[in-house]
């Protein structure tokens, strides 16, 4: 053996596989960037693989049998080889090369494969749990709609230029076989100077959309491009100067390119007008206009201003029923955030509601403000029954309702079956703070505080209204005994606080004294100006908290019984534990109608279940 090796030394054997193994890693690396940049088919980096390893088995042999002399190429057998000499300083190069070579497949390999590896959308590893997976390799035919710059001169019509984003969204994610990533995510990057290969791995995309929009008066420029997300290599590029009012075909002509470009086939029809869309441009306007106040937050007076521009476009184009599903979408946020207003705003919905279902039964809209309306009466076979239409029916791409519908499904105390809805939005939207914020809010109720914490901590930079997400944070640790951590996070909820409370900057100054805590809340409940659903379940809540189960319980009932308030699952909040224990809690549900539903239904959710004929307990 120290004969043969010795001879494989001798005859540059060993000096000639090192120089290959590593010129064949550079050649696999240069392929690796080629695949991605030329979008080669799967099979080419194996190939190459294939024709390396025999290069490096034919390289072997002719270093075996030939020699480089100083009269060029010879036979090993009339090589002049020096025996016995020790390695030179090439040698040592080789090995130093293969060792930085080996260290790097090795870190390479590692990085690829160890759990939990995958970059959130935020930038920070993922929650670990068994639905909190990372995501998967981008799909050749995948894309993310950046939001189009607005170069016209008036900075108030960036709203148009978001809107043609979007609806250019709607139309792609309507073609089979193309992935389109949520507007929530795409837009995160609004405003940012991000690379492209990093946009594209944070949504899991192979390709960008991105463009701008310049508008005066009644005349329109468009640009629009579609590059590749790893190279930024531009694929298509087109630009439109028409009337506002051919806005509409020119969505269509930039969605066909694009997907011309991705050699995605089109079925007839399927870049058209979506359903329940408009062709109206007035019409139009006002929708756009609406959707950016409604995306842009709860506040009050964007969701009053939205309503009045969504009402607008209805009224010019009665069948525009996405315009119509947004108004009731509006409408429902008010109930929580505009409380003054509830006795209004209820009947405002019951009416869109009719209007839905009469106009477009078949569609998803009607069944969505329906499913509202029945929720707010409390009849929850009628939500059962307007859910499962509604998931049988096909929803506009895009659809932003995920946090609405788990709304719904936590009342009736199936947290579960939310958690699992809104991991499957999260996977379509991971930069959705709305749908990151209600699955916090689920996983926090259902005892999975953990996966809530890990994913409360993945949206810390997500933009968005960040009060109820904070609110839930500062829920999550109350009961770990550490009072700095505790009142920092408090402190940290007020800063965000959209509602105003003024007994809250009072409750954070005594977290040690309990007693003087339920003091304030007391107070506070008294108080005419805390007598709206939403102000009235945070007070209960924190009194729940600090030991006083019987305000808990009377805020509540003033809430959602007497205020008829539409967020109901405030009931199932781990605070409320021991109040659920009680005979008031019974009551509270039983005219909620929800011990009704559950014995017709079968259903008993998460939390309660049947004692008998007549009785139940709840946990």
């Amino acid at each position: 053996m120290k004969k043969l090796l010795a001879e494989l030394r001798q005859r540059n054997v060993f000096r000639v596989g090192g120089v290959y193994a590593i010129a064949a890693w550079f050649i696999m690396q240069l392929v690796d960037v080629l695949m991605s940049a030329l979008e080669l088919p799967g099979w080419v980096d194996g190939f190459v693989l294939l024709l390396l390893i025999a290069g490096f088995l034919i390289a072997l042999v002719f270093a075996w049998l030939f020699e480089l002399g100083p009269g060029g190429i010879v036979r090993s057998d009339r090589a002049d080889m020096a025996a016995g000499e020790g390695p030179g300083r090439t040698d040592y190069a080789i090995i130093a090369a293969l060792v930085a070579v080996f260290g790097i497949s090795i870190f390479q390999v590692m990085r690829g494969t160890e759990p939990g590896n995958g970059v959130s959308a935020a930038g920070t590893i993922p929650a670990a749990g068994a639905e909190l997976t990372a995501p998967a390799q981008a799909a050749a035919a995948s894309i993310a709609v950046l939001p189009f710059t607005n170069l016209s001169s008036d900075a108030d019509q960036e709203y148009f230029s978001d809107g043609l984003a979007e609806e250019l969204m709607m139309k792609l994610a309507r073609v089979r076989g193309l992935q389109v990533a949520a507007r929530t995510s795409s837009f995160a990057f609004k405003g940012r100077n991000v690379d492209s290969r990093e946009i594209g791995r944070q949504l899991g995309v192979a390709h960008l959309l991105e463009g701008s929009v310049r508008k005066s008066g009644n005349e329109l420029r468009i640009s629009a491009q579609l590059v590749n997300a790893q190279t930024g290599y531009q694929l298509w590029a087109g630009r439109f100067d028409r009337e506002l009012v051919g806005v509409f075909a020119i969505q269509d002509e930039i969605a066909t390119a694009v997907a011309e470009a991705l050699s995605v086939a089109l079925r007839v029809g399927e870049i058209t007008r979506i359903p329940g869309g408009t062709t109206n441009v007035d019409a139009y306007d006002r929708y756009l206009r609406g959707l950016a106040l409604l995306n842009r937050g709860i506040s009050p007076d964007d969701l009053l201003a939205a309503r009045e521009l969504l009402r607008e476009a209805l009224e010019i184009d009665p069948d525009f029923s996405i315009a119509r599903a947004n108004y009731a979408l509006t409408l429902a946020r008010m109930l929580i955030f505009v409380p003054e207003q509830n006795a209004a705003t209820r009947a405002e919905l019951e009416s869109v509601v009719a209007a839905a279902l009469a106009r477009a039964p078949e569609q998803w809209a009607g069944h969505v403000a329906h499913l509202l309306v029945a929720s707010g009466n409390r009849d929850w076979m009628a939500v059962d029954a307007a859910y499962r239409r509604f998931a049988a029916l096909e929803a506009p791409p895009g659809w932003s309702g995920a946090s609405s519908l788990a709304v719904i499904l936590a009342s009736m105390g199936r947290h579960d079956e939310a958690i699992r809805g809104l991991l499957a939005a999260r996977r379509a939207d991971p930069l959705s703070l709305d749908v990151a914020g209600m699955l916090q809010q689920n996983l926090f109720v259902a005892g999975r505080v953990a996966e809530a914490t890990a994913d409360y901590e993945r949206t810390l930079d997500f933009p968005g209204q960040r009060d109820s997400v904070e609110h839930v944070a500062l829920m999550m640790i109350w009961d770990s005994g550490d009072t700095a951590r505790i009142e920092a996070q408090y402190r940290r909820f007020l800063e965000y606080q959209t509602l105003p409370m003024p007994v809250l900057e009072e409750v954070v100054g005594v977290l040690d004294d309990p007693a003087a805590a339920r003091a304030l809340l007391k107070r506070a409940f008294e108080d005419r100006a805390y007598q709206d659903p939403s102000r009235l379940m945070i007070l209960a809540w924190h009194a729940a908290h600090f030991g006083d189960d019987a305000l808990a319980g009377a805020a509540l009932r003033r809430a959602l019984v007497d205020l008829k308030g539409s967020f109901v699952p405030a009931i199932w909040f781990p605070q409320l534990a021991r109040y659920r224990k009680t005979a008031e809690f019974k009551a509270l549900v039983r005219d909620l109608k929800l011990v009704e539903y559950w014995r017709e239904s079968g259903n008993w959710g998460d939390h309660c279940r049947p004692l008998g004929a007549d009785d139940f307990e709840c946990s």
